[in-house]
């Protein structure tokens, strides 16, 4: 894995392997769940030797806003319902939970 702090080995599991090597070559985008580093957007292209090229990019940042965006609207818009303080300790210790599948998708893009 590359980040900004430089090259990090990351040992993938048997089923992250197989995730990636199920990738249609040449295809949309991907969001996969890949055990050893989580929810990642990848994308995999032939390279002109014939090898294939997967390249993705973490998720986490993009869940983080949008769980953030959730407890936010909550708070904000949640008092229409008018919860009890009740309703409202139970909701936050909660959490706002997993991000839905359909609001993981983002604009198909190709990355070059």
């Amino acid at each position: 894995m590359v980040s900004r702090e430089g090259t990090t080995p990351v040992t993938l599991s048997r089923q992250d392997e197989l995730t990636l090597a199920a990738l249609p070559v040449g295809g949309p985008p991907q969001t996969v769940d890949l055990s050893a580093l989580d929810d990642y957007r990848v994308d995999a292209v032939r390279g002109r030797d014939g090898d294939v090229l997967i390249t993705g990019l973490s998720l986490h940042g993009v869940e983080e806003t949008l769980n953030r965006l959730q407890l936010f609207e909550l708070v904000m818009f949640g008092h229409t319902g008018r919860p009890s303080g009740g309703d409202l300790r139970a909701i936050l210790a909660r959490g706002p939970g997993p991000v839905p599948h359909q609001w993981r998708r983002h604009r198909e893009c190709r990355w070059t």
